[in-house]
């Protein structure tokens, strides 16, 4: 072999032992990254739970129904991923809607569940709150896998976790058979049948609902 030959050649074997160390770090970059993401969503799952377990507290002391929705309603609006939410739960509408429907909607949505599931609340006092496992389900969307339990009787939630524009922000949440995002999608939009397709009808309507 001429000293060119051996040149090129040796130049080949360090192109791809090059190759193979970027390949070696991305995946090592890929796995950190993908598990600190995971705690993101865990972390995110786990202020929710300390904030509602928090307001049951109070509830128990005090029982004030309106301190208790309110309180609920903070919580969703920093913790839900409210645009994809909003988005899922109106379909076509939400492509039609302007940018000031889209945010007048989310802010009456929020109002809506947090209205509709904090009567549900007082039956959860004194519940304790474990994460039990998490699962990636793709790049940056996770479950949560929770434990709540009130004396003897465990219920287990699945929190569904996007993560994007660097925040961990829950999308959905299922409890047995019970899709929350599933059975939202059907009474949205049947609500906005109901008026017409007309979004400032429903927007109007929602923070009254329940």
């Amino acid at each position: 072999m001429t000293a060119t030959g051996r040149a090129c050649s040796s130049h080949r074997v360090v192109r791809v032992i090059f190759a193979g160390v970027l390949a070696v770090v991305a995946m090592l970059f890929f796995c950190v990254g993908s598990q600190a993401s995971e705690k993101s969503a865990v972390s995110a799952v786990e202020r929710i739970n300390d904030s509602i377990a928090s307001l049951l507290n109070d509830y128990e002391t005090h029982s004030d129904d309106g301190q208790l929705r309110d309180g609920f309603q903070q919580v969703l609006a920093r913790s839900l991923d409210t645009a994809a939410i909003s988005q899922s739960v109106l379909g076509v509408a939400w492509r039609q809607a302007s940018k000031e429907q889209r945010a007048q909607f989310q802010d009456a949505f929020v109002a809506y569940l947090a209205k509709k599931y904090s009567r549900r609340f007082p039956d959860f006092v004194g519940a304790e709150f474990v994460v039990t496992g998490t699962k990636t389900l793709k790049d940056n969307h996770f479950v949560v896998y929770v434990d709540t339990t009130i004396g003897s009787t465990v219920t287990k939630v699945e929190w569904y976790v996007l993560r994007r524009r660097g925040r961990s922000q829950v999308v959905n949440i299922a409890l047995g058979d019970t899709n929350i995002l599933g059975l939202e999608r059907k009474v949205i939009r049947s609500l906005l049948q109901q008026r017409g397709g007309d979004l400032d009808k429903l927007i109007a309507y929602l923070p009254l609902r329940n």
